[in-house]
């Protein structure tokens, strides 16, 4: 039987971006919220793979819905995926701006050094040793 390449690649798709959600959500543990809010004695977290994405829960969504758009093999639904993107940019853009009132200085290196959704490859050493 001939390999449905579409299949492959959007399953291979789907199941990094839930291995990537997955990750994030371990990575943040308490400091976790399905809306913009901060804890009790709330840090920044920088260190796992928010070492090398600020928003990476968006970013696997993303990959997610990629993912099933190529199962259902409808091209139009990139049109709400097209949506979504700008949902989550935006609030990507306030979760930062909370993050930047709580956390002053710290907050704005960590925007500036470290991208909200595409990783650096190049910058990866650098980003290990700040």
């Amino acid at each position: 039987p001939e390999l449905n390449w579409l299949l492959i690649t959007s399953a291979v798709l789907l199941l990094f971006g839930v291995g990537l959600r997955f990750l994030s959500l371990f990575t943040l543990g308490k400091y976790f919220a399905s809306n913009v809010a901060l804890r009790v004695n709330h840090r920044l977290i920088k260190n796992g793979v928010y070492n090398k994405i600020r928003h990476p829960i968006y970013l696997a969504m993303l990959i997610e819905l990629t993912g099933m758009i190529g199962f259902s093999k409808t091209p139009s639904l990139f049109i709400p995926w097209l949506v979504m993107l700008l949902v989550l940019i935006r609030q990507s853009q306030n979760e930062d701006k909370i993050l930047l009132e709580e956390f002053g200085k710290v907050a704005e290196d960590y925007q500036k050094n470290v991208p909200a959704f595409i990783p650096r490859i190049a910058d990866s050493e650098r980003l290990e040793r700040d």
